[in-house]
C-alpha cells in the first residue's frame, strides 16, 4: 500500500522524474439503467430495474471528500443512466451535486435536451456544467438548438463499432455543418449482444 504523502501534484513545481497525481478526478454516475431506448452499445441496460440511490451516492462521497479536504483534490461528474430523468430522486440528486465543493464541474449525459426537465436539471445545477453531452443515437438537431440557446456546447458520443458507427459518422457531420457548438466524444464500446460470444 502506497502512502500519499510520497506524492505531489501536478499543480506544483516538482523533479522531472518525481511520481504526480492528477489533481482532478473524473467520477461517472450511471444512476438507472432504466431508458427508453435500447441502443445496441448499451452496457447499463442489464440493470434496467436498478438505481443508485441518493444515500448510496452520499456515502461514496464521504469518502471521496477525505481526499479533497488531505490533498485538494477535487471531481468532475458525468451524471448518466439509462435515462436520468426515470430516476425516481434525480432532482435530489442534482442537488446534493450542485452543493458538494468538491464537485468542479457536472455534466450531464442525456438523450435529448428539449423538454422543461432537462432545463430544471440546468437551474439546479446552474454554473457547474460546461457541456451538454447527447446520445447521437437519438439527438436532433431540436436538441443541438436548445443547448446551443442557453449558451453550452454539446459533446455528441457516438461508439466506435460496426452497428450503428456509419450512421452517426454521417449525423454528426450533418450537425457539424450547422452548428458551431459542437464537440464530438469517440468511446470505444462493445455491444453488449456480443459479449457473451467474445468470451466463450
Amino acid at each position: 500500500m502506497f502512502r500519499m504523502e510520497k506524492y505531489e501534484f501536478y499543480k506544483h513545481n516538482i523533479e522531472p522524474n518525481k511520481i504526480w497525481l492528477n489533481k482532478e478526478y473524473l467520477v461517472q454516475l450511471n444512476i438507472t439503467g432504466n431508458c427508453p431506448f435500447a441502443c445496441e452499445f448499451c452496457y447499463i441496460k442489464n440493470y434496467k430495474n436498478s438505481y443508485l440511490s441518493l444515500k448510496m451516492i452520499k456515502k461514496l462521497w464521504l469518502n471521496l471528500k477525505k481526499y479533497h479536504k488531505s490533498k485538494g483534490i477535487n471531481y468532475r461528474v458525468n451524471i448518466t443512466g439509462g435515462d436520468v430523468f426515470l430516476h425516481p430522486e434525480w432532482k435530489q440528486i442534482a442537488n446534493f451535486l450542485a452543493q458538494e465543493e468538491s464537485i468542479t464541474a457536472v455534466d450531464p449525459l442525456l438523450n435529448n435536451f428539449r423538454k422543461k426537465q432537462h432545463f430544471q436539471l440546468l437551474t439546479i445545477l446552474k454554473e457547474k456544467i460546461n457541456f451538454v453531452q447527447l446520445n447521437t443515437d437519438v439527438a436532433t438537431d431540436n436538441d443541438i438548438i436548445a443547448v446551443k440557446n442557453i449558451g453550452k456546447k454539446v459533446v455528441l458520443k457516438i461508439a466506435l463499432y460496426s452497428g450503428t458507427c456509419k450512421r452517426n459518422i454521417a449525423k454528426i457531420k450533418h450537425f457539424a455543418k450547422k452548428f458551431d457548438n459542437i464537440i464530438v466524444s469517440i468511446d470505444f464500446i462493445i455491444p453488449q449482444k456480443n459479449y457473451s460470444a467474445i468470451n466463450n
